[in-house]
């Protein structure tokens, strides 16, 4: 059985404003706002049988305060048959989160700089600012 979950965590020095997020599925953006959308999102995945029930996902409403070092799950399933290629498969998806800090900075988390291929891809030199137009 294998569990995955994607946690959200605010390291930075106070609290921080969540303007707005979005998953990616290969750099395109996916609206997915509940159970059902994540679900969708991830049965476009060949991840193998039995994706079940088990599924859980959390929908932060605009302006969301997260507090200093607060931490929330924002999707997470289970795979009792996981293929060999998950991790690969589990790096398509990307997480952009829109935030504000105490100090009134906007900034644009995106998940995927934590990829070994991160500095070599195109979106990478973009930046931040040209990753928030990517939100509809």
């Amino acid at each position: 059985m294998l569990h995955v979950s994607a946690v959200l965590r605010n390291t930075g020095l106070g609290p921080a404003t969540i303007h707005r997020y979005l998953l990616l599925l290969d750099g395109q953006p996916k609206k997915v706002e509940s159970v059902k959308g994540l679900r969708d999102l991830l049965e476009t995945l060949p991840i193998g049988t039995g994706l079940g029930n088990d599924i859980h996902f959390t929908y932060l409403r605009p302006k969301h305060v997260l507090a200093f070092d607060e931490k929330v799950n924002i999707g997470s399933f289970s795979l009792p048959d996981p293929p060999p290629d998950i991790e690969a498969m589990l790096e398509r998806i990307g997480l952009l989160v829109e935030y504000e800090s105490m100090y009134g900075e906007v900034d644009v988390y995106d998940s995927r700089m934590h990829l070994d291929t991160a500095l070599t891809a195109p979106w990478y030199r973009r930046g931040a600012l040209a990753r928030r137009k990517l939100y509809p």
